[in-house]
């Protein structure tokens, strides 16, 4: 049993792992395999068509998915959340609708206020016999939209999260086995603020009626 190695002995083992380490990271390289561990692989934005809304007045939100490696091949399956604050916005029923290259064994619900669950869906072409090339997301495609309508005042952040029912729910890409963890992930938002709607009918009459009598007063 060697109690005292040389020091020449460890530095040239040092040496021999560090050189397999530089091989093996060379070899996955060539293989096209590097790892990043800061890469992002989709992108969920998040549009709205107006930024401000009035009390009762709507809103369509779309949400947008792109494969954003370096050589995108496409997305197989998405799955995510949509989460808002309730006492502001609410879901206008039945106005969900996927885009045109999703939507293929369609997956989600509105049940709780303030949150579109699980929603998500194959691509369209997946489950042809034999598949078609899914093309979904090789560009900012559209994933899904829907509209909200105002019901207070305040000002509100859509925001996409990961869904939960893994691996169920995964987000999946052409090309790769795994599924994509959320860390990889970018996940959009969008603000919404929602105004007063204006006086109506016989309010500012009303109001004026009053506001001249208390000028009155005050002569």
């Amino acid at each position: 049993m060697c109690r005292n190695r040389p020091q020449h002995i460890h530095a040239s083992l040092q040496f021999r792992s560090f050189s397999n380490l530089l091989r093996t990271a060379a070899c996955l390289t060539v293989l096209g395999l590097a790892f990043n561990a800061d890469a992002q692989t989709v992108d969920f934005s998040i549009n709205t068509d107006r930024e401000v809304i009035q009390v009762g007045e709507t809103v369509h939100v779309s949400v947008y998915a792109q494969d954003i490696r370096e050589v995108p091949l496409g997305i197989f399956s998405a799955y995510m959340d949509v989460a808002f604050p309730s006492e502001i916005l609410e879901f206008v029923p039945e106005s969900l609708t996927f885009g045109s290259h999703f939507g293929a064994i369609p997956s989600g619900d509105t049940v709780i206020p303030g949150l579109l669950n699980e929603i998500g869906s194959l691509t369209q072409g997946t489950l042809q016999d034999p598949p078609l090339p899914s093309t979904a997301g090789l560009e900012k495609d559209l994933f899904f939209a829907f509209d909200l309508q105002g019901k207070s005042v305040g000002t509100a952040v859509v925001a996409a999260e990961p869904a939960d029912v893994l691996p169920l729910h995964s987000i999946t890409l052409n090309g790769l086995d795994d599924p994509i963890m959320p860390a990889d992930v970018l996940f959009g938002q969008a603000a919404i603020t929602v105004v007063p709607e204006p006086c109506s009918g016989l309010w500012p009459l009303i109001v004026g009626w009053h506001l001249a009598c208390l000028s009155r007063r005050t002569l």
